[in-house]
């Protein structure tokens, strides 16, 4: 599954058991929290495709701001279409 978090950013994981945490396959890694949507997809296909990336930390720069997640996080909305309530 692909995840979000606005501490590590994305990630892929898989869960094999419900009842344990998910496990990590590949990060991300980027000092940008909400890289282009584009830019995820490639990374999701590349993972899910055998090629994993050299695992990184993402190393953001400073605290997430959540009025400053939501606006960067809009284009994510458009291009799965949804919408705000």
């Amino acid at each position: 599954m692909l995840v979000w978090s606005e501490q590590q950013g994305w990630s892929v994981m898989a869960e094999t058991d419900p009842a344990e945490a998910p496990k990590m396959i590949a990060e991300f890694g980027s000092y940008d929290r909400v890289p282009e949507p584009r830019t995820v997809a490639r990374f999701a296909r590349d993972v899910m495709s055998g090629h994993r990336p050299a695992p990184e930390r993402s190393t953001f720069r400073g605290p997430a701001i959540r009025e400053e997640l939501a606006r960067q996080l809009t284009p994510y909305a458009a291009a799965t279409g949804v919408t705000e309530n």
